[in-house]
């Protein structure tokens, strides 16, 4: 049950990933799909390689059911790119790299690298906008 229900995080995560909503839908799928992948890797740990292998690409099987669905479905809602990858890119500023840059560096720094940051790629989105 667990290779099968990882098998099927992975096809939603390897078709969405790839495509307009993807980086919205790995915020919500992809994490928990490689937990469950990691774990299932584990328990092949131990065991020997060929009945591994065997076990492996028997629970990858189901990964097609939710592929196609999740393809069709990002590729309808493909005018949502901009927003989606925009949210995408502020979950992880805001979540993962700003407070370990605010945890490791001199919050100064931090301060001033954010801001110079903030202005090249505003001055990129204009550039490019013209």
């Amino acid at each position: 049950m667990l290779g099968a229900s990882a098998s099927l995080l992975e096809g939603l995560d390897r078709s969405a990933g790839r495509t307009a909503v993807g980086a919205v839908a790995g915020a919500v799928f992809v994490a928990p799909a490689f937990r469950v992948v990691a774990d299932r890797q584990e328990l092949h740990l131990g065991t020997p390689a060929r009945k591994a292998a065997g076990w492996s690409v028997f629970s990858s099987l189901p990964q097609p059911l939710l592929a196609v669905p999740a393809f069709l479905f990002v590729e309808h809602f493909s005018a949502l790119l901009p927003a989606a990858l925009g949210f995408a890119a502020g979950a992880m500023v805001g979540r993962e790299l700003l407070p370990d840059a605010w945890n490791q560096r001199p919050h100064r720094a931090v301060v001033a690298h954010t801001a110079i940051a903030f202005v090249l790629m505003l001055a990129l989105q204009l550039r490019l906008a013209a």
